[in-house]
């Protein structure tokens, strides 16, 4: 069971990561958001739900055992969505 925690924060915080560099790419000006179309209609993809999934799964994860390190977890990625988009222009 705790291979399968460990494999799961990984996971979760190597996607946290990727959906920030996404946040100050999309910054920069090198990607924007697109729309899809599925069976139901159009879908928005913004760049910033990549952010969100993977910390919330953290978080989640970080839970059980801990509400001081969920919360420690969930706001240093906070800080570091706002820091990029407030500082990067």
């Amino acid at each position: 069971m705790e291979g399968l925690f460990v494999g799961l924060m990984i996971f979760a915080t190597v996607l946290a990561i990727i959906g920030l560099v996404l946040v100050f790419l999309q910054k920069k000006g090198k990607v924007s958001s697109f729309t899809t179309m599925t069976a139901s209609g159009p879908n928005y993809v913004s760049v910033g739900k990549t952010v969100i999934v993977p910390v919330l799964l953290g978080v989640l994860l970080l839970y059980r055992y801990s509400l001081l390190w969920a919360v420690l977890y969930g706001a240093i990625f906070l800080v570091a969505y706002i820091l990029i988009q407030v500082l990067v222009k």
